[in-house]
C-alpha cells in the first residue's frame, strides 16, 4: 500500500482514536483487483459499519495520480517506481503478476 505522509498521519490518528468512520477510497492494480478487493471491501464494511468504502481499479501511474489528487486514500500496488513522496508498507512479498 502507498500513502502520502498526510494520509499516513491521518491513519495513525484514526488508530489512536480506535474508531473507524467516514470515507475510505481504495485504489488497486487492475491485475489483482478482482482477487483482492471484493473480499477486502466486504470484510472492512462488516467490521467497520460506520465507514464508507469505495474502490477503483487502475494502472500503477493512475494509482499514483489518484493518491496525489486525494481521489483515493490508499493503494494496493507493487513497490515499483514509487514516487519519493509516497510511503510503501508491504503486505506480502509477491512477484509482479501480469
Amino acid at each position: 500500500m502507498a500513502w502520502t505522509r498526510d494520509q499516513l498521519a491521518a491513519r495513525v490518528a484514526g488508530e489512536l482514536s480506535d474508531q473507524v468512520t467516514g470515507p475510505l477510497s481504495i485504489g488497486c492494480l487492475v491485475t489483482v483487483y478482482p482477487l483482492l478487493v471484493p473480499e477486502l471491501v466486504h470484510s472492512f464494511r462488516k467490521r467497520y459499519a460506520s465507514a464508507r468504502v469505495h474502490a477503483v481499479a487502475s494502472d500503477q501511474s493512475g494509482l499514483f495520480d489518484r493518491l496525489h489528487s486525494g481521489e483515493i486514500t490508499i493503494a494496493v500496488t507493487y513497490n515499483l517506481s514509487m514516487p519519493a513522496d509516497l510511503d510503501f508498507e508491504p503486505l506480502a512479498h509477491l512477484p509482479p503478476f501480469a
